[in-house]
């Protein structure tokens, strides 16, 4: 999990960017997770349902975003899943 995490804070950057961009240009913007941690299985379901150690990962990284972002004006809300 540490790759992910890795990427995880990289794209957080990507999205600080952004929200640079979305101020300059007076967008809001919507923070989707489109991928948790896990991904889907062969059925389509969301295999963090059914790992533990991957839904806290995902608890973890929603505090990141929103600890992070909370101060933000142009987020205008939040797609966890």
């Amino acid at each position: 999990l540490a790759w992910y995490q890795k990427w995880f804070d990289s794209a957080l950057d990507e999205l600080e960017n952004v929200l640079k961009l979305a101020r300059k240009l007076k967008l809001w913007i919507v923070i989707d997770y489109h991928d948790p941690p896990g991904a889907r299985d062969e059925n389509n379901g969301i295999v963090m349902y059914t790992n533990k150690t991957l839904h806290d990962l995902w608890l973890k990284q929603w505090k990141q975003i929103a600890t992070r972002f909370k101060d933000e004006p142009m987020v205008w809300g939040y797609d966890l899943i």
